[in-house]
């Protein structure tokens, strides 16, 4: 699971890079359009950055990127197994008699299914 502090870290080096949208020309220059000149130059075997936080951004993004990536696969998972466990919660209320609980109990039961689904509808 990715950390709290692993999340701010990857926030905080995205936030201190040159803003986005970056685009590569596909041969030599890696620029931003908000920025003056290019984040990332080529010539020859030289490699040329124009802010430090441009290279710890591009450093890391190697390790962010799958960090992330594997994050929102398990939030996914997790979120299925909470749809699934929330439609065999509403086909169990559904066999319950209204006349074994009362009304004000069912509704209470209805109302924490509704806000359940709407949760996860959400996300």
């Amino acid at each position: 699971m990715l950390t709290e502090d692993e999340l701010a870290a990857i926030e905080a080096r995205c936030n201190a890079a040159t803003s986005a949208p970056w685009a590569w020309d596909g041969a030599t220059q890696l620029r931003s359009e908000r920025a003056v000149g290019s984040v990332i130059e080529l010539a020859a075997d030289s490699v040329y950055l124009t802010r430090a936080s441009d290279c710890e951004f591009i450093a890391h993004a190697r390790t962010d990127v799958p960090k992330l990536a594997r994050e929102v696969r398990r939030q996914r998972a997790e979120l299925e197994k909470l749809r699934e466990h929330n439609e065999h919660v509403k086909h169990v209320l559904a066999m319950i008699p209204k006349e074994v609980v009362t009304e004000s109990v069912y509704q209470a039961m209805q109302d924490v299914l509704r806000a359940k689904q709407e949760t996860s509808d959400a996300g």
